[in-house]
């Protein structure tokens, strides 16, 4: 079976309801997929934690602790606020995180969301 990457929408899928769980349990079975492996995070309530088990989708944890990724950007935001470009590049980074927002937020289907040209 090839490897399909999905990409996790972390707190959207406890907000959007065009794009839940149970859409991304959907796909997999649409997919052919029986087991997940699990590259996301540690995070013990992120929805798809109950989801998948719960369709019968086995479980594979495959992340590892990521804690220390996480200090070491929170220190390179911390140095990239000091310098005008800094500044600049981080208004960019986050009006493009905005826009993907909007993006994967605005109703939809699977199919749209799967489609080699999204």
């Amino acid at each position: 079976m090839p490897l399909t990457l999905l990409p996790d929408l972390g707190d959207l899928l406890r907000l959007q309801p065009q794009f839940n769980a149970g859409t991304v349990v959907e796909a997999l079975r649409h997919l052919g997929a029986r087991e997940v492996w699990w590259a996301t995070g540690r995070d013990p309530d992120h929805p798809l934690r109950d989801a998948l088990p719960a369709a019968g989708v086995a479980l594979h944890e495959a992340a590892p602790d990521w804690s220390w990724a996480d200090a070491e950007h929170e220190q390179l935001l911390s140095f990239l606020g000091q310098y005008p470009q800094g500044r600049e590049r981080l208004k960019r980074a986050a009006q493009a995180g905005r826009e993907l927002a909007a993006l994967v937020t605005a109703p939809s289907r699977c199919p749209r969301r799967s489609a080699p040209t999204f």
